[in-house]
């Protein structure tokens, strides 16, 4: 892993942001925030993102029905192994180790599961922009984060109309696979139009529209639910203006827009666990929309303390779950990059 390029492309970024992050804060800032914290709170914390993490995996059982019927509860250890490898490893490697355990599991193709894996992508960042539109009506937000949510709402959008016009146009895709395979070597066009069949055959809830409708407001419940995570914790420290975090109108849009402007910072899938941009948006976010005269050493604690919160827990238990299930964390990642088809001759989409 030492060895890969992505994971000294991921470092870089991680160490790039983490210098803004600390430009105008020193590490000694940050101790007496951390010092007077009460680490009480942690535990709610934790307690309210297992119940959005409940309702990401209930989404992902949704998505894969048109495929195969799965319970959440046989879902939950997939997806959180999936979950801590993205902690631990760059460009979201966790996602292909979400593809193989499943389709190792339930017998679906690996690459119409990455399928779905996609598509739940696509409508958490379509789910956030929605968040930081909706609140824009009621807090004025700066000119950067205008232009970051537009940029955004246009890249997902983009990617949700390409995708519901490959599911929902069978013969143009079929012509378009055609073509791409005509025009690689056999030996390469073959195997990838078999592949890029599999993948559309993932993406099947993308042809009815009252699907589409469930699985936004799945997405847009599960952020708001990890929003309501970072206002609990944001209790821990005393530094925080309790007036305001004590009246939920004002304070929890601030951390719905936080919870968005972070997760949306890290759609890029370079650093580990998001590391580095999740907190410098998050500690950003707060300094313009929240209480007035917020240090920023404040900010910058409180954002490392949630990225804290957020990414251990989910280590710890996929990990867990790694032993109970007597699974190699290097031979799963490794045979999840081998991305294959079982089919030597890819069906009709």
């Amino acid at each position: 892993m030492l060895k890969t390029r992505r994971f000294w492309l991921g470092l870089a970024i991680t160490l790039i942001f983490i210098g803004l992050l600390f430009y105008r804060t020193s590490l000694t800032d940050i101790i007496a925030p951390l010092k007077s914290a009460n680490y009480l709170f942690v535990l709610p914390a934790v307690a309210v993102y297992f119940v959005g993490f409940w309702f990401k995996v209930a989404r992902w059982s949704y998505i894969l029905k048109p495929i195969k019927a799965v319970p959440t509860r046989k879902l939950f250890s997939t997806t959180v192994i999936g979950y801590a490898v993205n902690n631990l490893l760059p460009f979201r490697i966790g996602e292909l180790v979400r593809a193989y355990l499943v389709g190792e599991k339930e017998g679906i193709t690996k690459s119409s599961a990455l399928g779905t894996i996609v598509v739940e992508r696509i409508f958490d960042g379509l789910a956030l922009v929605f968040m930081v539109v909706a609140i824009s009506v009621f807090i004025p937000m700066d000119d950067w984060l205008k232009g970051v949510t537009i940029l955004m709402a246009l890249l997902f959008a983009g990617f949700l109309g390409l995708f519901i016009f490959l599911a929902a146009s069978p013969v143009w895709t079929q012509k378009i696979l055609d073509w791409i395979a005509c025009c690689l070597p056999r030996r390469f066009g073959q195997p990838l139009k078999g592949l890029a069949v599999h993948f559309i055959s993932g993406i099947k809830i993308l042809h009815s529209p009252g699907r589409l409708l469930v699985v936004f407001g799945y997405s847009l419940l599960l952020w708001i639910i990890e929003a309501a995570m970072s206002w609990v914790l944001a209790f821990s420290f005393r530094e925080f203006d309790m007036r305001w975090l004590s009246d939920p109108l004002q304070a929890y849009p601030v951390f719905l827009v936080g919870t968005a402007t972070a997760n949306l910072a890290t759609t890029l899938p370079t650093t580990q666990g998001g590391i580095g941009p999740f907190e410098y948006f998050y500690k950003q976010t707060l300094l313009i929309l929240g209480p007035a005269g917020t240090a920023d050493s404040l900010a910058t604690t409180y954002a490392v303390v949630l990225h804290v919160v957020l990414l251990v827990p989910l280590i710890v238990l996929g990990l867990v779950y790694l032993w109970t299930e007597h699974l190699s964390f290097s031979q799963l990642t490794r045979r999840s990059m081998e991305v294959k088809t079982t089919a030597r001759h890819p069906p009709t989409p």
